[in-house]
């Protein structure tokens, strides 16, 4: 009798030391399949599961990642196209859009590259302005002959409270694109991870019976004569 059918034979046993027996013996300890002819041992078993459940987890983390960028970050890119902030000198600051206290939005603004590929910040650019100018002087200078060490730019770190954002004109069809939030909320988002915990449940039942398959194909060719002629 297998561990999980004690368990469930035993009066005194709560329902989670069953759930994690079952997990335990399906990607822990699974069931021993033996595949002389493909040379797979369990260990090979337990990897092959392993991946299966590692792309699970991915899409379910790709599923987040869409949902923050389409329905958080994609909400104050679609402000400024909906006010039509599309040039430096009518950059709006982070307080008149409203999400002045979002986290995320903050700190996609001071160092995240999703929200930035299309979000400029005029100080950044005046900053960028100002080091390029400061550059050509540096290498004027070392060009007359002064002895002098390596050019070296600081960073700009835009900031939330003070500095003023928009969308380049070049930008609003990208903006528009990647940060347009039809298809993708909290009922999609759920349905995605009902069906791949359905794909991820059929994968683990019949993934053993076709490497046993392929395991028996394999050994009926081993017993085929390489002489034959036809």
């Amino acid at each position: 009798m297998s561990k999980i059918n004690w368990l469930l034979a035993t009066d005194d046993v709560s329902l989670w030391q069953i759930l994690w027996q079952y997990f335990v013996d399906l990607f822990i300890y699974p069931e021993n399949i033996v595949l002389e002819n493909l040379n797979m041992s369990l260990d090979t078993m337990v990897k092959v599961r392993n991946i299966i459940v590692g792309l699970f987890v991915g899409v379910i983390i790709a599923s987040l990642m869409a949902l923050h960028t389409k329905n958080v970050l994609g909400a104050f890119v679609r402000k400024l196209l909906r006010d039509e902030v599309f040039s430096a000198d009518k950059a709006v600051r982070l307080a008149s859009t409203g999400y002045v206290t979002n986290f995320s939005i903050r700190n996609a603004l001071k160092r995240g590259r999703t929200l930035r590929c299309v979000v400029s910040c005029r100080e950044e650019e005046e900053h960028q302005r100002a080091m390029d100018e400061a550059r050509l002087e540096y290498e004027k200078k070392k060009s007359e002959g002064e002895e002098l060490p390596a050019f070296v730019p600081t960073t700009y770190v835009p900031d939330p409270d003070a500095d003023h954002f928009y969308i380049p004109e070049e930008k609003k069809y990208q903006a528009e694109m990647r940060f347009e939030n039809r298809g993708t909320n909290w009922l999609v988002f759920v349905g995605v991870i009902i069906l791949t915990f359905v794909l991820f449940c059929a994968l683990m039942l019949v993934i053993p019976e076709i490497l046993e398959l392929i395991d028996s194909l394999a050994g009926s060719f081993d017993g085929i004569p390489d002489n034959i002629v036809v």
